[in-house]
């Protein structure tokens, strides 16, 4: 399919021309020529497009929501090798540069859903938030600057640190390419736990709720059963809460 787009490209170019020689100019040296143009710069978009995207998922595009087999049953869909929001770095890059700003509309749209998980902080609408970055002149740079906040109070809330906040400010104002470079890799330490912890401070990895509470439970029973003392379970039950 890309190869087809880009290829179509050339045969607009190339028909557009012979209409030109054909026909002496006329319609075709003016508007038909414009549309011609404009046509051919929309396929090889498309082309590059669907390339970059074939570079970020050879195998398909992954599952994004729960199944529905035959039985009506609902059937969880694999989450990502790296975490929520993981993203390889390579194919992000290659993305950003290769796909003539279509990959960062559809990243800026992940990236805003990933980052409502910050806690104490107020969901955003991704489609909003997309048609804004699209539309409104400068928004983009509000944007990251926003998202960066959330980037780093989430390396917080995972136990690391990030001060991504001004220099992805600075950086959107004259180097827009490189803050989504910077805040996919922060968000790749996160999804994968590696975040380096704040000086004096142990370095903890980001834990479910639902993995805590079960945990939790095993302590209680061994706690029930006598095989350890109320003191070990509240030192646990202060370890799991983080409290």
């Amino acid at each position: 399919m890309p190869a087809a787009c880009v290829l179509g490209s050339f045969a607009v170019a190339i028909v557009v021309y012979l209409l030109i020689r054909l026909t002496g100019g006329g319609y075709w040296s003016g508007s038909g020529l414009t549309f011609g143009n404009l046509f051919r710069r929309l396929l090889t978009a498309g082309g590059l497009g669907l390339a970059g995207l074939w570079l970020s998922y050879p195998d398909g595009l992954p599952a994004r929501a729960a199944g529905t087999n035959s039985a009506g049953a609902g059937s969880a869909a694999p989450a990502p090798a790296g975490g929520e929001g993981y993203i390889g770095m390579v194919q992000h890059v290659l993305l950003l540069l290769l796909t003539c700003g279509i990959w960062l509309y559809v990243w800026i749209y992940r990236t805003t859903g990933t980052l409502n998980r910050v806690e104490d902080e107020p969901p955003r609408n991704p489609t909003t938030k997309l048609l804004l970055c699209m539309f409104v002149p400068f928004y983009f740079i509000y944007w990251t600057y926003q998202s960066a906040q959330r980037v780093d109070k989430l390396a917080m809330q995972c136990g690391g640190s990030s001060d991504l906040t001004t220099l992805c400010l600075i950086l959107a104002i004259f180097v827009p390419v490189i803050p989504p470079i910077l805040m996919q890799s922060k968000i790749n330490d996160i999804a994968s736990g590696n975040l380096s912890a704040p000086a004096g401070q142990p370095q903890r990895r980001p834990s479910t709720g639902t993995g805590a509470a079960e945990e939790l439970k095993t302590y209680k029973e061994l706690l029930d059963s006598g095989a350890i003392t109320q003191e070990e379970f509240d030192a646990k039950k202060r370890q799991l809460l983080d409290l």
